[in-house]
C-alpha cells in the first residue's frame, strides 16, 4: 500500500491582518478630520452655529495643549519608574512596560503589595506597617452630630 501526500499550503494571515488594521485606523482617522472641515462650513448658515464652531476650535486648542502637558508628565514618570526599578520590579523589566503600567495605574487603583514585597529586604519593618494603632483619646464618629442629619 502506498501513500500519496497531498501537498499542504499555508498561508500566513498575520500580514493581511495588519495591514486592514492600519488602513482602517487610518481611513477612521481621515474620516474624522473630514467631517471636521465640514463642521467649519456650518458656520456660515447661521450666527449661533458660528459661535459653537468658533468656541469648539477655542477649546480644542486648549485641550491639545493640556494633552501633551499630561502626555510629558506621564512620560516622564514613565522614565522614572524604568530607571528606579528597572528588571528587579515586574511590570517595569523595559521602558513601553514601565510606560504600559504607568497608565493601568490611572485607569485604577493599583496593588501595590508585590511592588513593596519585592522592595523591601527581608525580615525588615513590614511587621509594624499591619500592626492596629490604638487611639483612646480620639472621639468616634457618633460623638459628632451632623446639622441637617436625621437618625434612621
Amino acid at each position: 500500500m502506498t501513500s500519496t501526500r497531498i501537498p499542504v499550503e499555508v498561508y500566513d494571515f498575520e500580514y493581511a491582518g495588519s495591514e486592514y488594521s492600519f488602513y482602517s485606523c487610518l481611513l477612521g482617522f481621515s474620516i474624522m478630520i473630514s467631517w471636521l472641515r465640514i463642521v467649519t462650513y456650518i458656520k456660515f448658515f447661521s450666527g449661533a452655529m458660528s459661535r459653537i464652531v468658533t468656541i469648539v476650535g477655542e477649546c480644542i486648542e486648549s485641550c491639545l495643549i493640556w494633552f501633551l502637558m499630561i502626555f510629558i508628565v506621564v512620560v516622564a514618570y514613565a522614565q522614572c519608574f524604568y530607571l528606579a526599578f528597572g528588571p528587579d520590579v515586574e511590570g517595569f523589566d523595559s521602558f513601553e512596560a514601565s510606560l504600559a503600567t504607568i497608565c493601568t495605574w490611572v485607569k485604577h487603583v493599583p496593588d501595590l503589595q508585590p511592588t513593596i514585597h519585592n522592595l523591601l529586604p527581608t525580615r525588615s519593618f513590614q511587621g509594624r506597617l499591619n500592626r492596629p494603632v490604638a487611639h483612646q483619646n480620639r472621639p468616634s464618629a457618633k460623638h459628632f452630630v451632623f446639622a441637617g442629619s436625621c437618625p434612621l
